[in-house]
């Protein structure tokens, strides 16, 4: 498997080496794991050429933050890696006609696979929202429980001051 550096992998992205350097460290602290060489720097394959390309676009596009992008890459490597060979081999041979995108045969399916993730995406997006949103509710509803049971306690005080009734 041919292996780069972090400056192969900045011309082939087009990106600064400084910001593979920053999608290095993000993927890791998600739990991504890259190979060194035998002087500790990072080595590069094939398969991270199309990762650091969507990483810069779906950044670019303002979707979601560098970071979440990260924790969705790892996750995403984790379902990938349990998947059966038939499978896997099927994602690779589709990522491996996305890396070479200028080709125009390339390009349609890149914006296919791209849609699609940008997509994915957004619904992803729509859930942190939802998930906020629901622990909104959760505390509305806790004071207004709250609140609830304070009237409660002084309507039954206002009523046990009240005087007996029956002696009337």
């Amino acid at each position: 498997m041919k292996t780069y550096s972090n400056k192969d992998m900045a011309v082939m992205t087009g990106l600064a080496g400084s910001t593979i350097r920053q999608y290095v460290q993000l993927l890791e602290k998600s739990g991504y794991t890259f190979t060194e060489n035998e002087f500790g720097h990072k080595v590069f394959h094939d398969n991270h050429i199309l990762l650091f390309r969507v990483m810069k676009e779906l950044s670019d596009a303002g979707a979601v933050s560098p970071e979440r992008i990260a924790d969705i890459v790892v996750m995403k490597e984790r379902e990938y890696e349990k998947a059966p060979e038939k499978e896997r081999t099927a994602i690779s041979n589709s990522a491996n006609l996305l890396i070479d995108k200028e080709k125009p045969d390339n390009a349609v399916q890149y914006d296919e696979w791209y849609g699609i993730l940008m997509k994915k995406l957004e619904k992803l997006d729509r859930i942190d929202d939802l998930i906020k949103e629901n622990q909104e509710l959760k505390e509305e509803i806790k004071k207004l429980r709250e609140h609830m049971e304070q009237r409660d306690e002084r309507v039954l005080e206002a009523i046990r001051s009240i005087p007996n009734l029956s002696s009337l």
